[in-house]
């Protein structure tokens, strides 16, 4: 099935308030996306991430941690900057599996618009 955007934040809202947070969706489409990746690529361990600064790029990081735990090299492109919303900062800052440091994030654009190449 097909949903808008429209469509999918009423379906999430309807989630969130049945008891599922939006925090436990996005590591559930993170560990998605690393089950699609490991299976589709499985003699692969080197993985890139190109990083929006809504929830989807919330999901990449999800992902890279999901996929670090499985013994991948994750890493995360994050060209328009830091994340903007709440719980993608928090997907970026700290999952279950661990912390965000040794993941290498390699460029991002701060709120001056100043692009920074870790």
């Amino acid at each position: 099935m097909l949903v808008t955007p429209e469509q999918m934040q009423k379906l999430e809202a309807l989630t969130d308030s049945s008891g599922i947070s939006y925090g436990h969706m996005m590591e559930r489409a993170g560990k998605a996306l690393a089950d699609t990746i490991t299976t589709r690529f499985p003699d692969r361990r080197k993985v890139l991430f190109l990083a929006g600064t809504g929830n989807n790029g919330g999901d990449c990081y999800a992902a890279a941690f999901h996929l670090k735990a499985a013994g991948w090299l994750p890493e995360i492109l994050a060209p328009l900057g830091e994340p903007r919303t709440d719980i993608s900062r928090a997907a970026r800052e700290h999952t279950p599996l661990g912390d965000l440091s040794d993941i290498p994030n390699l460029t991002w654009k701060d709120s001056t618009g100043a692009v920074h190449i870790n």
